[in-house]
């Protein structure tokens, strides 16, 4: 992508670098018809306007001799001849070439022939010589004036003519700057078209394999080999992929084999659960005798409850009883301690008898 902006940039710098060249030259040119060529067409003629505008005053004198018409018409006249120097002054300046000056030497020495002519003219009309005035006027004067104008026309057509080239040189520089404007645009389209393909096309291709990779994936299709050929974006996007289903691949393995692991758990669970269901349905039998004898139990307590009730009540009365024959043993142990003691007394008396019955032996026989 980089290369081929870069391409486009540097066509495109091409191309406005030669616009620019070609367009400067184009303005040199009209620069130089405008302010060179034309500008001395223009002093030329003027020149020849005021030249031209001096035979004319200079005929009107001697047809008039009113002194202050006379006077005005001098001062045209000076004021023309000032208008000549300076426009010769500013060609002198401009004009370079070799043809060009030798058309203006020869316009200036057909100007300074003319010029002497002119003066002596003046000359005799103020001393009032107007029929050698009328004669010099005709003949060396006018055919000085043609060949002075004839300069002049030679001098305008000089510079018309390098003005019509430098037209022409404008034109075909324009030509050419419009041909290889549009050759180096066409090229420049051409290539940034055929560049856009190519990059279009190394996007896409591995873009497009890169999608049908992921949907192989998707399918659950692991077992496509995926080929990288490029260490561009698309590259390291088609490595990703290839690490991804490398993943997904030991990850499939690991899950398989936790499958199988709980398939042999879950078995053993099965194995287990029946186990449990019979011993549950040994319980739940159980459970049954067991409430069964629950309830036998419940009747039996119930049963005892009331007896416990009757004894506690037996109880109560049997502690009345025991109260009052506590009174009674105590009144049975006073009488047993007096008869202890009687006892006691006769057991003596006895003792003392049989003492005497072995001190005499005398039978002694006891009658109680």
């Amino acid at each position: 992508i980089g290369l081929g902006f870069l391409t486009v940039l540097t066509l495109l710098a091409l191309v406005i670098a030669l616009g620019l060249s070609r367009l400067t030259a184009i303005n040199d040119t009209v620069h130089a018809i405008t302010s060179d060529r034309y500008a001395k067409i223009v002093r030329v003629n003027s020149i020849y306007e005021e030249v031209n505008s001096i035979a004319l005053i200079m005929r009107d004198t001697l047809l008039f001799t009113d002194q202050q018409e006379l006077s005005k018409d001098l001062a045209k006249i000076e004021n023309s001849k000032k208008i000549i120097d300076e426009n010769f002054a500013e060609l002198e300046k401009v004009i370079k070439t070799p043809k060009g000056v030798e058309i203006l030497r020869s316009a200036l020495n057909s100007r300074a022939a003319y010029k002497d002519s002119q003066e002596l003219f003046t000359k005799l009309h103020a001393e009032g010589k107007l029929d050698e005035a009328k004669a010099l006027l005709t003949n060396p004067l006018r055919p000085q004036q043609q060949g002075y104008l004839a300069a002049l026309k030679s001098m305008i057509v000089f510079q018309t003519e390098l003005m019509d080239k430098s037209v022409q040189a404008a034109e075909e520089q324009y030509e050419s700057a419009r041909t290889t404007l549009l050759a180096l645009g066409v090229l420049a389209i051409a290539l940034g078209a055929l560049i856009a393909w190519l990059i279009s096309r190394s996007i896409t291709r591995p873009i497009g394999e890169a999608v049908k990779i992921a949907e192989t994936v998707a399918s659950g299709d692991l077992s496509k080999k995926i080929e990288v050929h490029t260490k561009d974006e698309t590259g390291m996007l088609l490595n990703a992929l290839r690490a991804m289903s490398d993943s997904l691949v030991k990850i499939v393995g690991e899950v398989r084999l936790g499958t199988d692991t709980i398939a042999t758990a879950s078995s053993q669970i099965a194995s287990g659960n029946l186990d449990l269901s019979s011993r549950t349905e040994e319980q739940a039998s159980s459970l049954e005798e067991t409430a069964s004898s629950m309830e036998e139990l419940t009747s039996t307590v119930k049963q005892n409850a009331d007896n416990a009730r009757q004894a506690n009540q037996l109880a109560v009365s049997a502690s009345s009883v025991a109260e009052r024959g506590g009174a009674v043993v105590s009144e049975v142990v006073n009488t047993m301690d007096e008869i202890n003691t009687s006892a006691k007394k006769i057991v003596d008396i006895i003792g003392v008898i049989d003492g005497i019955a072995f001190q005499t032996n005398i039978p002694v026989s006891y009658t109680h």
